[in-house]
Parts: structure tokens; sequence; C-alpha cells
């Protein structure tokens, strides 16, 4: 039976030290793909080099970024991406991490799998979905996809069906702001403590990041009465038109119209249980599966 909730380790950003002229060193499991000169993207260049991994045993890939063009920059910065189906492994987050010394994490992202019996698709995102303060942009994604916050932000949310694994994707791509409060705290770190700090990412993402929410409407007519009588009324009916649509430009509205705390109108859907049970399954195997590697 197909799980409706499966959650996924999609991709992983770490920066590492090194000493100067080290190469990226052989990983058991990845074979190289290509070794190349980087062409400079944007204002700042970073790295000169960048060789290109690929995992024997599945779809997972990296990108070994060394040879840092900036002074202020981290000798290696690594990005890590899982095979679609299975997500990013352990045995293979590691098999990168234990090479690598004095590395913190800098961005993890999360995927979220509805399976279509589940009820969630594009439309049910924009009616009930809330990721902590991140607002929608509807000037990035596309016409197919949800986007909420942005790369400069503590969070980037994409919302998508996605074809290879037959499912609606919700995926939270998390920055440093939001997985390392404290800088001192991200360095010195061995590969199991990194390993670790990847299981305990679901612990920092629910229900403070992504949530699915509904409003009260009860109480919320009965205060718009109270507080604004025959308007109130108006309000009300107008605020049930923009749910129906999107739950964010209901609150918004709300908020205009003078409604403070909107957040007491709303109240967690039953779908958000079977979302916290997958990311704490998702956590606890990823612990289990690191903790027991050969």
């Amino acid at each position: 039976m197909t799980e409706p909730i499966v959650v996924r380790l999609d991709r992983v950003r770490i920066v590492s030290w090194a000493k100067p002229g080290w190469k990226p060193p052989s990983i058991p499991g990845f074979r190289v793909v290509k070794d190349t000169w980087v062409r400079p993207q944007g204002p700042t260049p970073t790295y000169y080099r960048v060789r290109e991994l690929q995992a024997e045993a599945s779809g997972a890939r990296a990108w070994w970024q060394y040879q840092p063009r900036r002074g202020w920059l981290r000798p290696w910065r690594i990005t890590l991406v899982g095979d679609d189906r299975t997500g990013l492994t352990p045995y293979e987050a590691i098999r990168i991490l234990k090479r690598c010394r004095y590395a913190w994490v800098v961005l993890v992202e999360l995927a979220v799998d509805f399976d279509p019996t589940s009820g969630v698709d594009r439309a049910f995102v924009k009616r009930h979905g809330v990721f902590g303060k991140s607002r929608r942009r509807t000037d990035r994604g596309g016409p197919g996809q949800l986007r909420y916050g942005s790369r400069k932000s503590g969070k980037l949310v994409r919302a998508y069906w996605k074809d290879e694994v037959n499912a609606f994707r919700v995926e939270v791509e998390m920055h440093s702001q939001l997985l390392s409060r404290r800088r001192r705290q991200r360095a010195r770190k061995t590969a199991d403590e990194l390993t670790n700090d990847l299981a305990n990412v679901p612990y920092l993402l629910f229900p403070k990041h992504i949530a699915f929410m509904r409003f009260r409407w009860a109480a919320l007519k009965r205060y718009l009465k109270r507080r604004l009588g025959r308007r109130g009324s108006e309000l009300f009916n107008e605020a049930r038109a923009k749910a129906a649509i999107s739950l964010q430009a209901a609150a918004r509205f709300l908020r205009t119209s003078g409604v403070n705390n909107v957040h007491r109108f709303l109240v967690p859907m039953r779908i958000n249980e079977e979302m916290d049970s997958a990311l704490t399954k998702w956590s606890l195997d990823f612990k289990d599966f690191g903790g027991s590697r050969q």
C-alpha cells in the first residue's frame, strides 16, 4: 500500500575547511563524472573549479567546488542532490561528510511528497498552507509552481506536481539562518554529528515552518459581528470568498480591514498529524541508518 505522505532528503550543501591546494578526495561509492573550470555566475565569482560525482548505486549526485576565488570563501563547498525516488541516504551523505573537517551545513532541502489520495494539490496548498512568515511570490516559479519566501530569506518553499514520484511535492529549502543561529556551533563537528543534525531538521521545520490550517469561521463571525455590526457581516462574506482561493489572501484582507492577530482564528488540520508522523519516521530511520552503517 502506498504511503499517503513520504519525506525525502532532496538536497544538502555544506562548506568545509581544507588545506590550500587540496583537491577533492576519491569517495567510495561515487565515480567522477567530470572536473571542470567554473564559469563565473553573477557579479561575484566564487570558485575556480568544480568536480561532479555520481553515486554508483543510485541517481544521487554531488558537485564539489574548490579553489575559491575570494578569501572569505571556505576552501570547499559541496552540494549533494538525492535520487528522485529514494532521496539522499545517510550512507551517501556520510561518505562525503567523513572526508570534511570543520564543516557545517548551510542548506538543507526536505521534500514532503503527498500521494494523490491525500487530497493535497496546488489548490489545497493555496487554501491551507502556512509557511511561517514567508509570503507567496507570484513573480517566481512559473505557472505550475507555488513559491513562498526567497533564496535570501531563512527558507524557500516550492510546491508542485512531480511526475517522477507520482506525488504533489512541497519542498522546504532551509538556509543557514534557520539551521544554526550561533555561528560558533556550526564548526568542529564530526560526520556523525553532521548526520545527526540532518536527521533533526524535521524538528526545526514542523510545525513552525510548514503546516496546514483552516479558519475557525464561527469564532471569526462572532468577532466581526460584535465589533463591526453590519459591516462585520460584509467583511466575513468577503473573507470566506477569498479563503476559498487563498488563505494568505484572506488573512491579508482581514489584517487590512482592522482584524489584529488573524492567526488566532486559525486551527491546525488533521493532515498535520499525518505529516508529523511522516517527518518523525524519516528522522528516526535516517538516524538508525546512519548509526548502523558499516
